[in-house]
């Protein structure tokens, strides 16, 4: 007799049942009583056999013993370990790899980790990073609709092909297969017309409509006709839209989504009109106590809110917006809207609050870049430079060859440092602005600003020449002083003529808000080039507009001198040492006595 244990496994007991039959096996894991599939008899010790060792049992018996134990230890981990739940599953196909139920259970845990990973995430980066993921699903849905082609598999991977491999063609097919056994699933009909919607296709989205509504019965025909109102205002035949969406109405009030869509058509025509669809819509979700409408009604909270933005109505939104964010605290786009909101109020402090709340919702993301982006404007706008520096560079961190968010951060932030007197910073950053802009004009004029700042004047009054020759007018639209800082960088390499003909153009055309600035420069132009006369009358123009500034009576004093007129020119000289601004380096002070008792010597 073969013996199947050793000396050590010794039977103390009869063993539970008698393995005469592998039926007693099966019946007794699955709570059968073995009892009535054997004939039973006490056997002789002699008889008796234990159950024999795993390597030994059948392959169905491992299937009996496993399947049913791993697929009850996978659905403890289903809700707050996905993944182990799917390492579990797994290992069950393995021993059935044709069990529809599983791959089912599988695609679920794929499912729930792949919006995980999307959490937070722009479509793009989601795709990107659940990449292995979404291979794996893809493979699955496939061979689960080979398995079980029945309509409730082909339409979950018609769900799946339209929402994360946008392939609407694939979901088409898939929806169709399903119309071939229930040729009146009006739900089925409708998805496909969607589909054909974001396709571009209006026409064959409209006929699978108008199918589905001389399908449909009366309780559904709200919804339809919304539908194809949305389809209508796509294809731009909105007072068609318009008809359907009033038609649905009349019939149900209170259709979910209906009011929202016809205030979304008519608020440019009539706003108040809107602002009552938004209401009805809004009190008909929060009188609904499903737990699903939820989200619903927050959407309908925003919506309303953007509706109020764009009439400058911020306080109104604002309302909206916390109760919207009292329901969805976590949401990063309400607390950017939040933060909108106070900014146009004035309210700094808690549009501040409110961008560093999305920041934190939403993490080190790509997504966090509007919200950096508007809190770094708003610090500049508040001459916090430093700090509106460092949120700058958070926003275009995430800048990758072309794909820039927005070129004009990179002119702000060299703003920033030219505030800060970091001008080889700024010289990078304009670089970095001009590059991705497309090489504009503001761009470039902010470089040639940088420039001169630098004394790198021959390659600033280059470019600024070029700018000038390139388009005046939008030059002077982003710069009014350009023709000045022309004259002074002409000024300063003493092309005494260019200088002149850029002063009296700013003057005549009155581009320069300090135009006593204007006149000074003029005036000092005029003297170089001999016209003594001329710089006087410019010089008494400027004191006459501002009689404070000790430089302008030097000037004058200057031309007065050239004009032989002595004791009136020590007179301003006199002046311009009294009005002199306190100097805390002397070597600095600017030396009017020296010139004044020069013009004094002449006098004797």
């Amino acid at each position: 007799m073969l013996r199947l244990f050793t000396s050590r496994q010794r039977i103390s007991a009869p063993p539970k049942c008698w393995t005469t039959t592998t039926t007693n096996r099966v019946a007794l894991v699955q709570n059968v009583n073995p009892v009535r599939h054997i004939r039973f008899s006490v056997p002789k010790r002699e008889q008796m056999k234990p159950n024999p060792p795993l390597s030994i049992r059948t392959k169905s018996e491992n299937f009996v013993q496993s399947v049913p134990k791993l697929m009850t230890e996978a659905s403890t981990f289903v809700k707050n370990q996905p993944e182990r739940a799917l390492e579990i599953y797994q290992r069950a196909l393995r021993l059935e790899p044709r069990n529809s139920e599983i791959i089912h259970h599988i695609i679920q845990m794929r499912e729930q980790i792949i919006n995980q990973i999307a959490q937070s995430k722009s479509e793009e980066d989601a795709r990107e990073a659940a990449g292995e993921q979404l291979t794996a699903l893809r493979n699955e849905l496939n061979q689960l609709v080979d398995i079980s082609p029945i309509p409730f598999f082909l339409r979950m991977r018609a769900s799946f092909l339209s929402l994360w491999y946008d392939d609407k063609q694939g979901a088409i097919k898939d929806y169709k297969k399903i119309l071939e056994t229930e040729q009146k699933n009006v739900s089925v009909i409708l998805a496909i017309s969607q589909l054909y919607g974001q396709l571009g296709n209006i026409r064959e989205s409209l006929q699978f409509i108008d199918q589905a509504l001389s399908l449909s019965q009366d309780d559904q025909l709200p919804e339809i006709l919304s539908v194809r109102s949305s389809t209508l205002l796509a294809a731009g035949r909105k007072e068609e839209a318009i008809a359907d969406i009033k038609k649905a109405l009349q019939i149900r009030p209170n259709t979910p989504g209906a009011n929202m869509l016809y205030a979304t058509l008519i608020k440019s025509d009539d706003p108040e009109a809107a602002l009552k669809a938004f209401d009805q819509e809004i009190q008909f979700l929060q009188s609904e106590k499903k737990r699903d409408v939820r989200e619903i009604l927050t959407s309908a909270l925003c919506t309303r809110a953007s509706f109020l933005m764009e009439s400058s109505r911020y306080k109104e939104a604002l309302a909206d917006l916390k109760s919207a964010s009292r329901s969805m605290p976590d949401n990063a786009e309400i607390h950017g809207l939040k933060a909108m909101c106070h900014q146009n109020l004035d309210e700094n402090r808690e549009a501040i609050s409110s961008y560093s709340d999305a920041i934190v919702a939403i993490g080190d993301d790509k997504m966090s870049v509007p919200y950096y982006a508007g809190r770094g404007k708003l610090y500049f706008n508040m001459e916090r430079y430093e700090a509106a520096l460092g949120d700058l560079e958070n926003a275009t961190i995430w800048d990758r060859g072309e794909s820039i968010y927005d070129p004009e951060l990179y002119g702000l932030k060299a703003r920033c440092c030219i505030q800060l007197a970091s001008y080889k910073s700024a010289k990078i950053e304009a670089t970095q602005f001009v590059k991705f802009d497309n090489n504009s004009i503001r761009s470039r004029l902010l470089r040639c600003e940088i420039l001169f700042q630098l004394e790198e004047n021959k390659v600033a009054l280059a470019d600024l020449e070029n700018l000038m020759a390139e388009n005046e007018k939008e030059v002077i639209a982003l710069r009014p002083e350009a023709f000045q800082l022309l004259g002074i960088a002409y000024e300063e390499s003493s092309q005494w003529e260019k200088a002149l003909d850029a002063f009296t153009r700013d003057l005549e055309s009155n581009f320069t808000p300090d135009r006593t600035e204007v006149l000074s420069h003029k005036a000092n132009v005029l003297l170089q080039l001999g016209r003594a006369e001329e710089s006087k009358s410019t010089m008494d123009e400027a004191i006459s507009l501002d009689a404070n500034r000790s430089d302008f009576y030097m000037l004058r004093g200057r031309a007065l001198d050239k004009l032989g007129r002595y004791i009136d020119a020590v007179e301003d000289m006199n002046t311009a040492i009294e009005k002199r601004p306190p100097f805390v380096d002397a070597n600095n002070r600017p030396r009017y006595e020296e010139e004044r008792n020069a013009i004094m010597d002449k006098i004797e």
